[in-house]
């Protein structure tokens, strides 16, 4: 990425770096947890110039786990990052980024603690005037060729 001058930001489960407890998804397919980066990592990416956000402390499910605990880690995984590397404006990928792993509540509730936006991962293309709350992603493999990969960026299935 440095190589290329490709821009890229890194959504970090605050809760999980320098540990090895693993995400919950990789302990339920795998029944291991796969390393995960640490606090030096993630400066180090910061002083490079790529892009640090929020995926919550354990990378819970928004829609899904209890509320108080999906709040707690909102808040605490900002602090963290505050804290931790001096992020000031912080974005939020919810884990999962599925439309039934989110909901408005708590899009408006990320927005009430103090972040500047909010990214999904279940694809579309974001058109005309963009709510930063509600930026659509979509996911590029290695598997694809040119075309595609152009395709792609242009909005085509």
């Amino acid at each position: 990425l440095l190589r290329t001058g490709v821009p890229a930001a890194f959504f970090v489960s605050t809760g999980l770096l320098d540990s090895d407890r693993g995400f919950p998804h990789d302990l339920a397919r795998d029944g291991r947890a796969v390393p995960t980066m640490t606090w030096k990592q993630v400066e180090a990416m910061k002083q490079w110039n790529l892009g640090i956000g929020s995926h919550t402390q354990t990378h819970v499910n928004c829609a899904k786990d209890d509320p108080g605990v999906v709040d707690k880690e909102i808040i605490e995984s900002k602090l963290d990052l505050q804290r931790a590397i001096g992020l000031e404006d912080c974005i939020f990928a919810y884990p999962y980024g599925g439309r039934a792993d989110f909901n408005d509540q708590w899009r408006e509730r990320v927005r009430q603690v103090g972040y500047v936006g909010c990214l999904s991962a279940y694809g579309g293309c974001n058109r005309g005037e963009i709510d930063p709350f509600n930026v659509v992603r979509t996911g590029i493999s290695h598997a694809f060729r040119r075309w595609s990969f152009r395709a792609r960026l242009e909005g085509w299935a």
